[in-house]
């Protein structure tokens, strides 16, 4: 299983929320390219 893969949980976000958030997560500009999945980020705080 690698890094990304993971069990699913009933609290992760769907699809639809998803698409609703995406666009409210601003990301600085400049800096070192991201790494992280901001969705999974998501799913582990919820």
């Amino acid at each position: 299983m690698s890094i990304n893969e993971r069990e699913s949980y009933p609290t992760d976000l769907t699809d639809d929320q998803w698409v609703i958030l995406q666009p409210l997560l601003v990301l600085p500009e400049g800096g070192r390219p991201k790494t992280t999945d901001l969705r999974q980020v998501l799913n582990a705080i919820l």
